[in-house]
């Protein structure tokens, strides 16, 4: 399961070596603002809490190399995203010095937010992240999920 509190202090994410998640919100390229890190935890806590489906946040400085997609499989389920037995989960990676992003997405929401939906939504984001605003870029993109899955679900966030 996923803590509660964001780290900031790794800069990259070399292949093999996978830190601890230390909450819905993983920093680990230190761009995202203490407010919009406070908002995208508030959220990913609200998601999980009214439809059960967790969502991570991951940024790195960089990826070493390592494909995006290889990268996200890994920590999604090194980390365990979404519970056990319903993989209701999806990790949302983003690499800044690499310009590259994935979302993976656990089997028990591909019904709801297929591939080709995934990546519409990361599409979406770009011109966001483009301004250099990680934090709105990634809560446009986390409330695009979430709606989906309260609607979905038939509940609202």
């Amino acid at each position: 399961m996923i803590a509660c509190l964001a780290l900031c202090a790794l800069i990259q994410l070399p292949q093999g070596a996978v830190p601890p998640p230390r909450g819905y919100v993983n920093d680990f390229a230190g761009v995202l603002t203490p407010g919009a890190k406070q908002a995208l935890e508030t959220y990913c806590t609200n998601l999980e809490r009214v439809t059960g489906a967790q969502v991570a946040i991951v940024l790195v400085d960089s990826l070493d190399n390592e494909p995006v997609e290889d990268a996200a499989n890994r920590l999604y389920r090194e980390w365990g995203v979404g519970k056990k037995g319903k993989d209701e989960g999806a990790l949302i990676l983003l690499s800044i010095r690499d310009h590259k992003s994935r979302a993976e997405i656990g089997y028990g929401l591909e019904p709801i937010i297929t591939d080709g939906a995934a990546g519409g939504i990361l599409r979406a984001i770009r011109p966001i992240l483009r301004q250099g605003n990680y934090g709105g870029a990634l809560l446009a993109a986390v409330e695009q999920i979430g709606a989906q899955i309260a609607q979905a679900k038939g509940v609202e966030l």
